[in-house]
């Protein structure tokens, strides 16, 4: 399997592959994420893509985009209570269902880290949702561990009521 990762700034070469994302994250919660509408996609990978320090890496095998990752430096100031930082933040990063356990995802996150190292990153960072239990294995199984947990509650649940 020869599986080449290359930098683009061209989301079409994407757009199929964040439907496929897109679609798994619309059926896990339907109240957060909107249909797929492939204009808006376009338009909102160019705006990420348009931020300082953005990245698309694309991966291909025989010439066809398998998985992609994008990625953008994530600076923080220091404040009272904390230390400056500096991330490399994985925004997306994604392997087609029929090209996974394949070793692309690993590749990707190689290069990520690569790319990480050159920039002179403290870490890399990435959100995945709860329920995305084999994305947290991968992650997990690259060096990756917990930090940080987002929770949420409707505004109206409250335990005492």
């Amino acid at each position: 399997m020869d599986v080449t990762i290359e930098t683009t700034d061209d989301p079409e070469l994407i757009v199929e592959l964040l439907r496929e994302v897109h679609e798994e994250h619309r059926r896990r919660r339907p109240d957060w994420f909107k249909p797929f509408e492939r204009a808006a996609a376009l338009e909102g990978l160019r705006f990420l893509l348009s931020r300082d320090g953005s990245q698309l890496l694309v991966a291909r095998l025989e010439g066809v985009c398998v998985g992609y990752a994008l990625m953008c430096d994530l600076e923080r100031a220091e404040n009272p209570f904390r230390y400056a930082s500096r991330s490399l933040m994985v925004d997306q990063m994604a392997v087609s269902d029929t090209h996974r356990r394949r070793g692309i995802g690993a590749l990707l996150i190689n290069r990520i880290r690569a790319e990480a190292a050159r920039r002179g990153a403290q870490r890399i960072e990435l959100h995945v949702y709860t329920d995305n239990d084999d994305a947290r294995r991968f992650y997990q199984a690259h060096g990756f561990g917990r930090f940080q947990d987002v929770m949420e509650s409707p505004p109206s649940t409250h335990p005492h009521d």
